[in-house]
């Protein structure tokens, strides 16, 4: 269906029909449609509007109008909030500063719908600022959920290490590239927490588990991976790798 259909179609929900608007730049058309949606009876079209109108108001920077609105629709419904809702809540609430507030509804939303692994990753990287072993706790649960989410690896990697040590963490690591073997940013994640611990040459083994084809090659690893290989004394390995950054940028 084009955007046209969509538009004319009257089984298009005002959320749809808002972010048809916002998508050709149109604000106070969108602001229109969701408004009419946040006025519904429908609890899941309500909260969908009203996250997609706070979105707008934040970027008009009318941030106070929607915490109003986030407040209202969680007075409304109370303990039939969407995970998604709550989520998009907490993270209003993280970029406006109130660290303690956006957990408090991470963990609302994580109650919810234990099976979002959005949720677990994003209230894991915000703990991760004030207490690490409950940012443990949620990549713990989030990996358990989605086993193949490579940033929940590598979170979950890099805490492990800072709260348990390097063999717990490198253990993590190691589950993590079985999972996700092609996945190069989690091999780099894992070598810098080698090299860091004063490890270096287990940092170039890890490296050398790179893809090098041209397809899956990964710039900023190679750039390490050279680095690392030349601190060890590997110039010929250095030499051949500085040939395909060369092609990689």
């Amino acid at each position: 269906m084009t955007d046209l259909d969509a538009a004319n179609d009257p089984n298009t929900s005002p959320d749809e029909l808002g972010k048809l608007a916002s998508k050709h730049g149109q604000l106070e058309e969108a602001r229109r449609y969701f408004s009419m949606g946040v006025e519904s009876d429908d609890p899941k079209g309500v909260m969908l509007c009203a996250e997609s109108l706070c979105n707008v108001m934040i970027f008009q920077r009318e941030e106070r109008e929607a915490r109003a609105l986030f407040e209202r629709v969680a007075l409304r419904y109370g303990d039939a909030m969407s995970s998604r809702f709550l989520r998009a809540w907490a993270s209003f609430e993280k970029k406006s500063g109130d660290v303690s507030k956006a957990c408090d509804l991470f963990s609302m939303s994580a109650k919810r719908n234990p099976r979002d692994e959005r949720t677990w990753l994003q209230w894991a990287q915000l703990e991760r600022r004030r207490n690490k072993n409950t940012a443990l706790e949620c990549v713990r649960a989030g990996v358990n959920v989605s086993p193949l989410n490579p940033f929940l690896w590598q979170l979950y990697g890099g805490l492990s290490w800072e709260v348990e040590g390097a063999a717990r963490g490198r253990d993590v690591f190691m589950r993590g590239v079985k999972n996700c073997s092609r996945n190069q940013q989690l091999l780099m994640e894992w070598a810098v927490m080698e090299i860091q611990e004063g490890e270096p040459r287990r940092g170039l083994d890890v490296l050398r588990r790179g893809d090098l084809s041209t397809r899956g090659r990964h710039g900023p690893l190679l750039e390490l991976w050279v680095r690392t290989a030349k601190s060890l004394g590997e110039e010929e390995e250095a030499s051949r790798l500085e040939l395909l950054t060369e092609q990689a940028t």
